[in-house]
Parts: structure tokens; C-alpha cells; sequence
């Protein structure tokens, strides 16, 4: 009967015994975890600060070609408003003679010479 009583002893002992070694094991393997987790998350949070970064870099060179071009655009309108403008006040100053000639002769009843 002792002997019985022993080596359930012993068994109930060992299943302990192992029951502690599986809790040892299994924090060590949630530590492992939980540190590789970390791992990926810092990883994870660089990449992402690395991306942000390339596509404000690239947001940026975006802008500046767009205003680049935009200011391109709005000088080249200016020049040819400028030209244009030229072009029709010497129109205008033309015509304007001829009106001026025109309604003269019609005023005084004979043909102005310019």
C-alpha cells in the first residue's frame, strides 16, 4: 500500500513538475513573442515614417514643377496680352483716323487729306 501510495506520489510530483516546465516554457515563448512583435512593430512604424517621408519628398517635386510650369504659363499669357495689346491700339490708332477723317469730311462736307 505504501508503495502505492508513493508512487502516486511520485507521479503527482512529476505531472507538477512538468506542469511547471510547460508554464516555463510557454512564458518564455509569449516573451519571445511579445519581443518579436515589438521587433515587427518598429519595423513596421520606420517603414512607414520612411514612405511618408518619399511621398512628401515626391508631393514636393510635384509641386514645384506644377508652380514651375504655372508661373511659365501666366508669363507667357502676360507677354501675349502685352503683344496683343500693342497690336490693337495700333489697329485702334488706325482706325480711329479713318473715323476721325470720315466723319470730318462728312461734317464739313468734303474730303479730309491726312
Amino acid at each position: 500500500m505504501l508503495k502505492l501510495f508513493e508512487e502516486r506520489e511520485r507521479r503527482i510530483e512529476g505531472a507538477k513538475n512538468e506542469a511547471r516546465q510547460m508554464y516555463a516554457d510557454a512564458d518564455a515563448k509569449m516573451a519571445k513573442y511579445e519581443e518579436e512583435l515589438g521587433d515587427v512593430k518598429r519595423k513596421a512604424g520606420e517603414e512607414r515614417d520612411r514612405l511618408r517621408a518619399e511621398g512628401q519628398k515626391k508631393e514636393q517635386a510635384i509641386l514645384a514643377k506644377v508652380r514651375t510650369e504655372t508661373n511659365a504659363m501666366v508669363e507667357e499669357g502676360k507677354a501675349k496680352i502685352a503683344k496683343d495689346g500693342v497690336a490693337l491700339r495700333t489697329e485702334l490708332t488706325a482706325t480711329a483716323q479713318g473715323l476721325a477723317r470720315d466723319i470730318a469730311g462728312r461734317v464739313l462736307g468734303r474730303e479730309v487729306q491726312p
